[in-house]
């Protein structure tokens, strides 16, 4: 079986404490301009007391796009998230 690229891997991230007023277009189209992210679904918190939320961010290659994530900021607040998972879909025969 040959190696396995990371750049052949789909990962989803989990971005945590986003601030409240941040209008969930905002959040997709601040992802939208990043290489590599697929999809983005924004989730309001149950509670609401604290008004922070969080969102799935489907992405390629999920070890560079994370380490491209690190650091950048939502207005104002640095993103917190984790890579959940990753999976190496089928390859089809081309």
């Amino acid at each position: 079986m040959q190696d396995m690229d990371d750049k052949l891997r789909l990962g989803v991230v989990l971005v945590e404490d986003i601030a409240s007023q941040v209008a969930d277009s905002e959040i997709c189209q601040f992802f939208s301009h990043i290489d590599n992210v697929t999809a983005v679904s924004v989730i309001q918190a149950d509670n609401g007391v604290s008004g922070r939320r969080f969102c799935w961010v489907s992405v390629k290659n999920p070890f560079d796009t994370v380490a491209k994530l690190k650091g950048m900021e939502i207005a104002g607040r640095r993103l917190h998230m984790r890579l959940m998972g990753y999976l190496y879909p089928a390859q089809q025969d081309g």
